[in-house]
């Protein structure tokens, strides 16, 4: 029903009210609409042990709304359904000791 990609991600923004600091590809609050299931619709980010990554899952209606996302040269994306789950759980273990995929995931409303 919805695209999904789980990603580690920097983190964004100068922390002012303006520009408050979230992970890249966010939304921000004022982009998020719900009544909209255009683009990114839901997304959870936790930071990484050292605080400096983000580990994130994007949700979106289509994947075209996700495909920046999965470009980028910088950034280490698995997109849900076609990425062994072992490989994004290894990967995301070395920056989170912790890491649960169990217990990691975005809700969409």
């Amino acid at each position: 029903m919805y695209e999904r990609v789980l990603a580690i991600v920097p983190w964004s923004g100068a922390g002012t009210k303006a520009d408050p600091k979230r992970a890249m590809f966010t939304p921000s609050p004022a982009q998020m609409s719900p009544t909209s299931r255009s683009g990114i619709i839901a997304f959870q980010c936790i930071p990484s042990d050292n605080g400096l990554l983000a580990l994130c899952e994007y949700v979106a209606k289509d994947r075209a709304a996700l495909n920046q996302i999965l470009a980028a040269p910088s950034v280490k994306a698995f997109l849900k359904g076609r990425d062994k789950v072992e490989d994004i759980v290894a990967e995301f273990a070395k920056h989170s000791k912790n890491f649960d995929i169990n217990r990691f995931g975005a809700r969409v409303p």
